[in-house]
């Protein structure tokens, strides 16, 4: 079964994007800041307080060892505060004194994006329609790739961001791992334990064909520490999918 899943915005403030819907042009830090706060929970447990809702919007305030990321972020010069993601008590609190009190002191250290000008340079990241699929193929073919899954559309099918050199977004499916059907009980908890395997963790992907106008077809991987053996070993997302039973083999691709 598919675990509850929460959206949440971090109140009293806002970090850079990384990208805008038009450019894909990051924010000023607008990498940096996403990295940072990645690199701090991927993989752990996290609590949350919602300070208010607004719409379908929970906003809320983030902890990690009770360590308030809200906080953090604005410590290290990877956030602002916005007077405009707060209510009448939170405007009164001592955590949004404290987070006040935080952006002035990462002002005058110039700290993350207070020690940068507009005229830095800003990572672009091109969108598939951008990119000569075919022309990228040629160069990346049966060759590893450090990338990212940036978002999955069930356990064989994602968004893969391709990291430098080539800074771009493909869309990509699994190789030998069959795209399960909407009406089985399995595609939602599929596409979940593939989310808490590999999604926004740094990957190695290989590129073994590419289908015109569609997908890219890879092997996605990664290297942990067996807590066993203390050996570190190869993970790939096919064989935990397959292994799990959230998916077929197939073997026409």
């Amino acid at each position: 079964k598919a675990p509850e899943e929460k959206t949440l915005s971090l109140s009293m403030i806002s970090a850079p994007k990384i990208n805008s819907q038009s450019t894909y042009e990051e924010e000023l830090c607008g990498w940096d800041s996403r990295n940072y706060l990645r690199k701090l929970i991927l993989g752990n447990p996290v609590q949350y307080t919602i300070d208010y809702t607004s719409g379908d919007n929970n906003y809320a305030q983030i902890f990690l060892n009770q360590e308030n990321l809200n906080l953090a972020l604005v410590k290290q010069g990877l956030a602002k505060v916005n007077s405009s993601k707060t209510n009448d008590k939170l405007l009164k609190s001592e955590i949004y004194k404290s987070i006040k009190q935080a952006e002035e002191d990462a002002q005058k250290s110039k700290l993350g994006m207070w020690g940068k000008s507009n005229d830095s340079l800003k990572l672009k990241i091109k969108k598939q329609e951008e990119v000569d699929c075919n022309e990228l193929f040629e160069k990346i073919k049966h060759k590893e790739v450090d990338a990212m899954v940036e978002m999955f559309f069930n356990c064989s099918g994602f968004l893969l961001l391709l990291k430098e050199p080539y800074n771009c977004v493909v869309k990509a499916s699994l190789r030998y791992v069959s795209i399960p059907s909407k009406d089985t009980e399995y595609y939602k908890a599929g596409k979940a334990f593939a989310e808490r395997q590999f999604l926004h963790k740094d990957v190695k992907a290989k590129f073994f064909g590419y289908e015109e106008g569609k997908n890219f077809i890879v092997d996605i991987y990664d290297y942990r520490v067996n807590t066993l053996t203390k050996e570190t070993e190869q993970k790939q997302l096919s064989s935990l999918v397959l292994g799990a039973g959230y998916s077929k083999l197939f073997v026409n691709n």
